[in-house]
């Protein structure tokens, strides 16, 4: 979730697609719920990911909490 959000955030400053945060969290949850995959594994994460992500999955492994904003959902 914390990467789904980290990309909403960029998506309203325009550093990424503002799409791209819908597809990130579509992907996932296919791989998990469809395709029964670990998505908890970081080895899943990466081959789902890396694919649709700028910078790849390296680049968005890890989102701090606390970088995350506060705010109530729109």
């Amino acid at each position: 979730m914390r990467i789904i959000c980290a990309l909403k955030e960029a998506a309203d400053k325009g550093e990424v697609d503002e799409e791209l945060p819908l597809k990130v969290a579509y992907r996932l949850w296919t791989a998990l719920w469809i395709e029964d995959k670990n998505t908890s594994e970081e080895s899943i994460m990466q081959s789902e990911l890396d694919p649709l992500l700028p910078g790849g999955w390296e680049k968005w492994k890890y989102v701090p909490p606390a970088l995350l904003p506060l705010r109530p959902l729109q």
